[in-house]
């Protein structure tokens, strides 16, 4: 499986306008939700289901909910609670993307859409917030990667803008 690297020059990008969705749709960030153990177990579902469901991912492995709180959860999901984005549906969340900031550079790590709700612009809307965020905090670009397999993921991509490095 090869990784493709895109980026995203926000000096040369027009804040998007936000997809129009159904209003039952919520988002919002991590940071909104206390770090109590049913918000640890709904976003150990919705990355275990995002990432075993990738074309990208290498195995039927995922961690163990033990290892995803005790390796993953504190330092790359709650750290980034503020720029964890998340959408939800009637309760249940279906949608995530992260963002690691590091100086004036911006890094999407995971974004993931639950299978029943893929294709309904969840994706779009999540990674146009943090083009947003990104913008408001003066980052200069964003980088990201995606598995060259992953169509959908890249098409997402590259109708927001990104772009192989040249």
């Amino acid at each position: 499986m090869k990784l493709i690297d895109l980026s995203l020059d926000l000096a040369k990008t027009t804040p998007p306008i936000l997809s129009s969705l159904d209003p039952m749709y919520h988002f919002f960030t991590l940071s909104s939700e206390e770090n109590t153990e049913e918000v640890r177990q709904k976003l150990y579902h919705l990355v275990r289901e995002g990432v075993l469901d990738d074309p990208g991912h290498k195995s039927g492995d995922f961690e163990t909910y033990e290892d995803f709180i005790k390796n993953i959860y504190l330092h790359h999901y709650w750290k980034h609670r503020e720029t964890t984005f998340l959408a939800s549906h009637n309760g249940k969340w279906i949608g995530l993307t992260t963002l690691s900031i590091h100086g004036h550079k911006g890094h999407n790590g995971l974004t993931v859409v639950t299978k029943e709700y893929r294709g309904t612009g969840i994706a779009t809307v999540l990674k146009q917030k943090m083009i947003l965020i990104c913008l408001e905090k003066g980052i200069q670009s964003i980088t990201t990667h995606v598995a060259s397999t992953n169509n959908p993921m890249l098409a997402i991509n590259c109708k927001l803008g990104f772009t192989e490095p040249s």
